[in-house]
């Protein structure tokens, strides 16, 4: 409801922007991730290849693997196994840009840390300062460096972090449009009854 119906939602969709899928693929990854988790690597994948806004998942992605192998050679294969299964449609994807190009190719995704504020008329702390480049990305980095620690520690479910790492890079970063809006509703219900799974788990061991 709040990501078809909202305001930001129905503006990207007039605007023709791709969000919708990358996002889609990005929702189908965290349903698929406890039941099917190859599949789950390989839709953040394509959602990576579709575009980037899914970086901001990876490292969920990454440590929820982490945190379930055992620290041996088994568990090594495992994790190389999971990278492989993420990285193989992106690596794909880009292996003709990459040929034609690699340097102009790594700086297109560069660019994305150092360009001028832009986007909406809304300051970021960066502009208030007066500070460019990836300095100006301190304060989003950090944010999200303390949301992937507290996922870490059990503190947020993954749907709970994601939305988290989305509002970071909305309210941080430089640049902001109004497509980046319906990244975060599209994870507010999951991450809402994620706090009454939650809650409800409580009320049970304290019955």
């Amino acid at each position: 409801f709040f990501w078809l119906l909202g305001r930001w939602s129905l503006s990207t969709l007039r605007i023709w922007q791709i969000d919708f899928v990358a996002i889609t693929l990005l929702l189908l990854a965290c349903f698929s991730l406890k039941s099917r988790k190859h599949l789950a690597y390989l839709l953040i994948g394509c959602s990576l290849a579709i575009k980037q806004m899914a970086v901001f998942a990876l490292p969920i992605f990454i440590l929820y693997e982490l945190s379930r192998k055992p620290r041996d050679l088994a568990g090594i294969k495992s994790f190389l196994s999971a990278l492989g299964w993420i990285f193989v449609v992106p690596l794909l994807v880009s292996l003709p840009f990459l040929y034609l190009d690699a340097s102009g190719f790594v700086l297109s995704i560069v660019f994305s840390l150092t360009r001028n504020p832009g986007g909406l008329k809304l300051e970021s702390i960066d502009q208030v300062l007066n500070i460019v480049g990836l300095p100006a990305k301190i304060p989003l980095f950090c944010s999200l460096a303390a949301v992937y620690w507290m996922y870490w520690k059990n503190k947020f479910s993954i749907s709970q972090a994601i939305l988290l790492s989305f509002l970071c890079f909305v309210t941080f970063n430089s640049v902001v449009f109004k497509q980046y809006l319906p990244w975060c509703s599209a994870f507010l219900g999951l991450a809402l009854a994620d706090c009454l799974s939650l809650n409800s788990s409580k009320e049970i061991e304290h019955g």
